[in-house]
């Protein structure tokens, strides 16, 4: 028997049918979250499981979760039928979390206890996949809470490792909305990951579930955590001038401002800390700059850029992969506007997901904005795949 995808998932997450529609016109988050930022090193929990329901084991579906920091999320649930289309998607950007049901384009918005059912649920994956960090956890050895203020709370049974084997969110009347359980845990990569777990609601075991994978590498731009239709609009016509870019491998150095005013003598002292990091052990540092920036123009850290060398367990500087992504030179002294990063963002779209835009300042005075791109899709080249100067090894 065929089970269209959503009947089993609504079953238990009934705040998708009903969270009431979005208005046509994206609005501006009521509250936007602080600027993006690296927790523990990492810029984003991503997480890729197959999902049989226990409803419908001969249709497995594919659950996609991305968590960044702050307030930042987006799951997608699919089902794996060959040529169709059948999507559950679940967005979280600061106060507003929307929804898109499977069989509709149009986003709604959660508000009331659907909005409150949302934080609940990107909580519980928060807590399992950043353990036992981000949530200040309290109790003995074996039992431990985590408060979630107005929404609810965290319950954690962990075993004598100080893993958790089960996980519950609770309401803020202390009822369970959500629980993991028989959490299995592994060594991947030398650090201990779930691979498998059964999701429990209302007392029966709705799924099992099977980590394909875990990455902590990747990144995103903020509209990511937001649905198409909710995203400030792109200028039609993309910029003619943008080009296709690659950067070979390499180190960086990123230092994020939180909110720190940037001026000449900043970034020399930074350039300073960025080399004397690098050390002797390491490669050579590039002359010029990058200034990372969000999707309004707003600088949100300073970059630099070296040679590969070695890099030393746990320092500053880390290994960059091979950079590709769309290139607009720009003329000195002009810095880029919201409509141009867009543009640029639309366009870059085309061939990967856009994960950061960066103002280049080469040390001859040289500037460019780029949109890096950060899966295997490649860009329709416009013209011939250049190498950018100032990235190149001097």
């Amino acid at each position: 028997m065929r089970f269209p995808l959503g009947l089993g998932t609504l079953a238990f997450l009934g705040l998708l049918i009903a969270a009431s529609p979005s208005a046509a016109i994206p609005q501006e988050p009521e509250a936007a979250p602080a600027p993006m930022r690296r927790h523990r090193g990492a810029w984003t929990l991503s997480m890729r499981s197959e999902v049989i329901f226990k409803s419908a084991p001969e249709r497995p579906h594919t659950l996609g979760l991305d968590l960044a920091y702050p307030s930042r999320g987006r799951w997608m649930l699919s089902a794996q039928d060959p040529g169709e289309d059948r999507r559950t998607l679940i967005y979280r950007y600061g106060s507003r979390l929307w929804s898109i049901p499977f069989g509709t384009g149009t986003s709604r918005l959660a508000e009331g206890s659907k909005s409150n059912d949302m934080r609940m649920m990107f909580a519980l994956r928060r807590a399992l996949l950043a353990w036992p960090h981000q949530f200040k956890w309290k109790g003995d050895a074996l039992q431990r809470k985590a408060s979630l203020g107005k929404t609810g709370s965290l319950l954690a049974q962990v075993n004598e490792e100080g893993q958790p084997i089960r996980l519950e969110v609770r309401r803020g009347d202390g009822t369970a909305y959500e629980t993991l359980v028989n959490i299995r845990w592994e060594k991947i990569n030398e650090q201990l990951q779930p691979v498998s777990f059964d999701m429990v609601v209302d007392g029966q075991t709705i799924w099992h579930e099977k980590v394909l994978k875990i990455d902590r590498s990747l990144r995103f731009l903020d509209s990511y955590f937001m649905p198409q239709d909710q995203r400030p609009k792109a200028p039609t016509r993309p910029p003619e001038e943008s080009r296709r870019y690659s950067a070979p491998a390499g180190l960086e150095w990123e230092e994020a401002l939180d909110e720190r005013p940037l001026d000449a003598e900043m970034l020399v002292r930074l350039r300073l800390a960025a080399q004397e990091a690098l050390g002797t052990r390491g490669g050579t540092l590039r002359p010029g700059l990058g200034l990372v920036l969000d999707e309004q123009g707003k600088v949100q850290a300073v970059l630099f850029s070296a040679s590969t060398g070695e890099v030393s367990p746990g320092g500053t500087w880390s290994p960059a992969p091979p950079r590709e992504g769309l290139l607009r030179p720009l003329a000195p002294g002009k810095n880029p506007d919201p409509a141009l990063l867009r543009a640029l963002v639309a366009q870059a779209a085309e061939g990967g997901r856009p994960a950061r835009i960066v103002l280049w300042e080469g040390p001859e005075g040289a500037r460019s904005v780029r949109v890096e791109v950060s899966d295997g899709r490649s860009l329709e080249p416009r013209r011939p795949l250049e190498s950018t100067p100032e990235m190149s090894s001097k």
